[in-house]
């Protein structure tokens, strides 16, 4: 797929869902360090440079370019949070050893029945 396409895209999809400038993405996040709410200009930081996630990749908010001001969509904002979020989930936890002991004397239990 070739960048005007998909630029193309992004403006239809972004568009449909509402074009909001960066600085009212910025007033509709509120307050996230104690009292001080998130700046325009950290909002502008994700479209320029994103956020590297722990695996290397980057991902960045999705916005574009009208008359000299970056423009989003509350739903790709919900994007952006939900791939940081879900990259940063801690891994499902293992099994314990108690229940590791549990597990193999059940299997045990079931060969003896199956004559193995």
């Amino acid at each position: 797929m070739s960048a005007t396409t998909s630029t193309a895209d992004l403006i239809d999809r972004l568009t449909s869902e509402g074009l909001i400038p960066l600085a009212e993405a910025a007033r509709r996040l509120g307050s996230t360090r104690r009292t001080r709410p998130v700046h325009p200009s950290t909002v502008n930081r994700w479209v320029m440079h994103g956020r590297r996630l722990k695996g290397g990749r980057t991902v960045r908010l999705e916005a574009v370019r009208s008359g000299g001001q970056w423009l989003t969509s509350w739903p790709a904002v919900r994007r952006y949070l939900a791939a940081q979020t879900e990259a940063a989930a801690p891994p499902a936890a293992g099994r314990t050893p108690t229940q590791r002991r549990r597990d193999a004397e059940d299997a045990e239990r079931e060969l003896e029945r199956a004559g193995v």
